[in-house]
């Protein structure tokens, strides 16, 4: 199992909204594709938070794409953007940290 830090949640979490919307499929179908053994309960929460404010953080990110759709996004940068965007409606973090690990995020996986 991954060690469970912030940035690994945030990633695995990325990997499983992708798979999530690339295939259509569950989250559990997700983590059943992805790699169940990473899965934890700190990644459960997370997830299905995120799963279930999805409609939120959608018309929140939609509302500040400025002559771009959320269709139009790169799958992974779409998925990263969720995950910050649902970060920031919590309040948990600083928005600079949340936005900076986006950036790293993005830079490890998106071109």
């Amino acid at each position: 199992m991954l060690e469970v830090n912030r940035r690994n949640l945030r990633i695995f979490s990325m990997q499983m909204l992708y798979s999530m919307d690339l295939r259509n499929i569950s989250l559990d179908e997700a983590i059943e594709f992805v790699n169940p053994d990473n899965y934890d309960e700190k990644a459960k929460i997370f997830l299905n938070n995120i799963v279930s404010k999805i409609d939120i953080i959608d018309e929140m990110i939609s509302k500040n794409l400025k002559d771009y759709t959320l269709e139009r996004l790169n799958l992974v940068d779409k998925e990263i953007i969720r995950i910050a965007t649902y970060e920031i409606l919590e309040g948990e973090n600083d928005i600079k940290i949340i936005v900076n690990e986006a950036l790293e995020i993005t830079k490890m996986f998106s071109d």
